[in-house]
């Protein structure tokens, strides 16, 4: 009887590791393909954020082409461009300009639409500022001196010695007018009679935070969005960044500087794979497992960044935990049962 208690005990113990293993393989291979497979919605949520930009950018060729479109005349440019300014919150303002200093730049403010028009070569540092309303009518207009050259800027550098229908994304800096810190998408565009000037879209960080904070991440999970130098130019979703002056200051930041310290795990753990194309990756944060992942954005025409997302194993294993448990209890259950029908047959015999 003792002999075939110790048998029962023993089975039980087998069954019970064997078990025990196969369901910490199928954990780990459910986590990293549930990480791949939200990293692949990640992708396709952030390249449909950034379409409109790249869009706006390539239609314009062929209203260039037509004569349809002309760098410095604003009457053209308001009537193409807020449209879609007004249908794409992403995009936040329309610049051009061209060699001789020339351009336009669209933007909307309260109920209004303004407009900055410059001719660097005849009106020197002199900029003309238009108010219009909705209907594009003129408001008011007054001439200031604001010292903008569009030929100076990253975007026109950038763009101007592309070749047209090339696509140029700026480094992430703070916009000559408001100060914002953003992102702009340029492109060369050419007119019938051969002169070329330069078209950019501007898009706010702060767009890109609010965009990514409306993503399902599950409970605890958080999603960002890096610079390829590893500046932050989306924010998680996080208590910490709940106001706009707090998002704010850390935009532009390193991950370092978050106080998060989950994130900063994550990080010193991406960076041991120089943090690039890191498909996924476990790490311990306060003796729980998380999972991780980095991918860049390699879409054409869309700006080179990565994308970050970050949850705790528990937040998408919860069946196969319950699957865990159920199988220590059952290993349990078993081996109680076999010890009391051995103590049963003991006494019987």
């Amino acid at each position: 009887i003792r002999s075939f208690l110790l048998l029962i005990l023993v089975l039980a113990g087998g069954i019970f590791l064997m078990l025990r293993l196969t369901a910490t393989r199928s954990t780990r291979r459910h986590a990293e393909n549930l990480v791949r497979y939200s990293m692949d919605s990640l992708q396709d949520e952030l390249a449909y954020f950034f379409e409109p930009v790249h869009e706006g950018l390539r239609i314009a060729h062929g209203w260039a082409a037509n004569g349809v479109l002309r760098c410095s005349d604003p009457a053209c440019l308001n009537a193409i461009y807020t449209p879609i300014l007004e249908e794409y919150d992403q995009i936040d303002s329309v610049n051009t300009g061209n060699a001789q200093g020339q351009g336009v730049r669209i933007w909307a403010e309260a109920d209004a639409w303004q407009n900055r028009v410059v001719d660097v070569e005849a009106w020197g540092k002199r900029a003309r500022l238009v108010t219009l309303d909705r209907r594009l009518a003129q408001a008011a207009a007054v001439d200031e001196d604001v010292g903008y050259d569009p030929r100076t800027r990253a975007w026109y550098a950038g763009a101007h010695e592309g070749e047209p229908g090339q696509v140029f994304w700026t480094e992430p800096y703070h916009f000559f007018t408001s100060g914002e810190p953003g992102m702009t998408g340029s492109t060369t565009v050419q007119l019938p009679d051969g002169s070329r000037f330069v078209l950019a879209l501007d898009v706010r960080l702060d767009a890109i935070s609010a965009f990514i904070r409306q993503l399902d991440s599950g409970p605890n999970g958080l999603v960002f969005v890096l610079s390829e130098q590893g500046r932050i130019l989306g924010l998680p979703r996080h208590p910490a960044f709940a106001t706009e002056a707090a998002r704010r200051a850390a935009t532009l930041g390193r991950i370092q500087d978050l106080d998060l310290p989950v994130l900063e795990a994550a990080s010193e753990e991406a960076q041991k794979r120089e943090f690039q194309d890191v498909d996924s990756f476990p790490f311990e944060f306060e003796g729980e497992r998380w999972w991780g992942a980095v991918r860049p954005l390699v879409r054409d025409g869309l700006p080179p960044l990565l994308i970050g997302v970050i949850a705790p194993q528990s937040d998408f294993l919860e069946e196969l935990t319950h699957l865990r448990n159920l199988v220590v209890i059952l290993t349990l259950a078993a081996a109680l049962a076999a010890s009391v029908l051995g103590g049963w047959l003991a006494r019987k015999y």
